[in-house]
C-alpha cells in the first residue's frame, strides 16, 4: 500500500476513535529545506525543475528542465551539463514543444492547437485524427471547470 493510502488510512481511523491520534506528516516536497537554504545561504543542492537558461545547450533556453540546482542567498544556480545526446535532445525538444502547445491552447482555448499538441505527443500521434478529436473532447469535457475558455 502506497504511503499516502496508508496516511489517510490511519487518518480516518483516528477520527473514528479506532487508532492512534495523527499529530504530523511529514511532506515529500523539500519547500522548508528550499526556503532556509536560500534564506541561510546553505548553498544546498536539490533536484528543481527550473528554465533551462543554458544548462542543456542543445535545448531550448525556455524548456523547463529538471536538474540538481544549488540554491543560496545569491538564488537558483541550476547544474552545467553540456548538451545531450541528439537522439534524447530531439525526444526532449518534441515533448517541450508539446507542452508549450498545451499551455498556449489552454491560455487561448484554441481545440486547434490542443489537436495539435496531442498529435504531436509521441503516446497519442498514431491515432486517427476522428479518434484524437474525440479524445480531446472528452478530455476538455472530464476538465471543464478549470478550462472554460474551450467552452465560450
Amino acid at each position: 500500500m502506497a504511503r499516502r493510502e496508508r496516511f489517510w488510512e490511519s487518518l480516518e481511523a483516528s477520527s473514528r476513535g479506532d487508532g492512534d491520534f495523527v499529530t504530523s506528516y511529514e511532506s515529500r516536497e523539500k519547500l522548508d529545506k528550499l526556503i532556509c537554504s536560500s534564506h541561510f545561504d546553505r548553498g544546498n543542492i536539490f533536484q528543481l525543475n527550473v528554465m533551462n537558461r543554458g544548462s542543456v545547450p542543445n535545448l531550448s533556453p525556455e524548456a523547463v528542465i529538471e536538474v540538481p540546482t544549488t540554491v543560496d542567498g545569491f538564488g537558483f544556480h541550476p547544474v552545467q551539463f553540456g548538451p545531450l545526446p541528439p537522439g534524447i535532445a530531439g525526444i526532449c525538444s518534441i515533448a517541450a514543444v508539446v507542452q508549450d502547445l498545451t499551455v498556449e491552447a489552454a491560455m487561448k482555448g484554441d481545440r486547434q492547437l490542443a489537436l495539435q499538441a496531442l498529435l504531436m505527443d509521441p503516446l497519442s500521434y498514431s491515432l486517427e485524427i476522428g479518434t484524437a478529436r474525440k479524445m480531446l473532447d472528452e478530455m476538455l469535457e472530464a476538465q471543464r471547470i478549470w478550462l472554460p475558455s474551450f467552452f465560450d
